[in-house]
């Protein structure tokens, strides 16, 4: 899914269906591009350190915490929830630049 690319919410349910939630805390997050990610954080890793790791991160949530099901086939068939993050991402991705720092998402 590409914000600069007419993005769809099917696109976006699909990202968050891929996922597995019983395997890890998950972070969505948005390169320069405008690709969107949803990543494992692996476990040596915290969210700080995930910034750090991926130089063209410029937008990322809070962190989706591994077992409350905000991710996975569960969570990408809520439509509220689905639509809420969707209409985020576009809001946020239209206030950025290239010259824009990373940003923290609070989403929750």
């Amino acid at each position: 899914m590409n914000l600069n690319q007419n993005p769809t919410k099917e696109q976006l349910k699909a990202l968050f269906s891929s996922c597995n939630d019983t395997i890890g805390h998950h972070v969505l997050w948005v390169a320069m591009n405008g690709d969107v990610a949803l990543t494992p954080l692996p476990s040596e890793i915290n969210p700080v350190g995930f910034d750090q790791t991926n130089p063209d991160l410029m937008l990322r949530y809070e962190t989706f915490v591994q077992g409350n099901g905000y991710v996975g086939q569960k969570a990408a068939e809520d439509e509220k929830f689905v639509d809420r993050i969707f209409k985020s991402l576009q809001s946020e991705w239209s206030t950025v630049t290239e010259k824009s720092p990373q940003r923290y998402v609070d989403f929750f």
